[in-house]
């Protein structure tokens, strides 16, 4: 009689049965397709990344010390030695960025999305949107960081008795930083682009649930030393805002008047390219903001209007 019952009931209420089976078999079928997404991307996390020789050749300088760069500078005064320090900074920085965050955005996030895409997951999401000129942005911290050395090396030849006279180097370091055709203007494209990127990631994150997941399992990849998407994203616009600061740095211990005024120069260079940056972005948000407004206004049609208003 229980088992008459039970079908009795399912017979007589079939319609309250039928939602229930179905979103249970949603949530199997959103189970299983997120089981072999995380798949895809464990797997791409765990095959060694194609890594240029020349960024590995750049990682093994990571844990260099300034000691190092300029070898017997124990003997120089204070001030000569803390300009050291500070020059060796902006290569140890610019290094970090590069290693640390540029190619981890690329090989933890964009790479195994992409390969995720090849296996036919997650093809709503638009790596282009999201990732921007990363790689662009890539080979302008690699060439300044192997500009550096290249410098750096007639430096370590004057040796101490020189005092290691930096200013030439940097000098010319920042000149073909800043000289490149594309270099500022793809800081400008990433800047310009930014907040669109992050309006993108959070649209992502609200409709595609199996994202929230690709996200998670990145993260708990040992290069983003717990850092989070939107931490690695928003590195491009804290360094090129910091390239003045080091430079200040620099030119806080330089000795003697022309020296002085060379680095002054490059410093203004560099706050020129950082106004230009600004600008292009504050239009934006002021042609976007005039868009919203414009679209707020229901203008009546020409022909109803009074003469006088046209």
């Amino acid at each position: 009689m229980a088992t008459n019952a039970f079908y009795g009931e399912n017979e007589q209420n079939p319609k309250t049965k039928s939602p229930w089976i179905l979103r249970r078999l949603y949530e199997w079928s959103h189970r299983a397709k997120s089981r072999e997404m995380i798949k895809h991307v464990q797997t791409a996390l765990d095959m060694q990344p194609d890594h240029d020789s020349e960024d590995e050749q750049l990682a093994k300088l990571m844990n260099i010390k300034w000691e190092e760069l300029f070898p017997d500078a124990e003997g120089l005064a204070e001030n000569d030695k803390k300009r050291l320090q500070a020059v060796w900074e902006l290569f140890h920085s610019e290094l970090i960025f590069l290693i640390k965050q540029l190619l981890v955005l690329r090989d933890v996030y964009k790479e195994p999305l992409k390969k995720c895409q090849v296996e036919g997951c997650l093809l709503t999401i638009e790596p282009e949107l999201m990732f921007g000129n990363l790689e662009q942005l890539c080979r302008i911290s690699r060439k300044f960081c192997q500009s550096f050395i290249q410098l750096v090396q007639d430096v370590q030849k004057s040796g101490p008795q020189s005092r290691y006279e930096t200013t030439e180097m940097v000098v010319e370091l920042f000149e073909r930083f800043s000289k490149g055709p594309s270099t500022i203007s793809a800081y400008q494209a990433y800047c310009i682009n930014y907040k669109a990127t992050i309006e993108y990631l959070g649209s992502i994150r609200q409709k595609e649930e199996r994202f929230v997941d690709f996200e998670r399992v990145c993260m708990s990849d040992i290069r983003c030393g717990r850092l989070q998407l939107e931490d690695l994203l928003i590195s491009p616009l804290q360094r090129i805002t910091r390239l003045p600061i080091l430079l200040k740095e620099i030119l806080k211990y330089t000795e003697g008047f022309d020296e002085k005024s060379r680095l002054e120069r490059v410093l203004e260079t560099m706050n020129e390219n950082l106004r230009s940056i600004d600008d292009s972005v504050q239009w934006l948000h002021n042609f976007e903001r005039l868009q919203q407004l414009q679209n707020l206004v229901l203008w009546p049609p020409v022909l109803e209007m009074e003469p006088k208003t046209f």
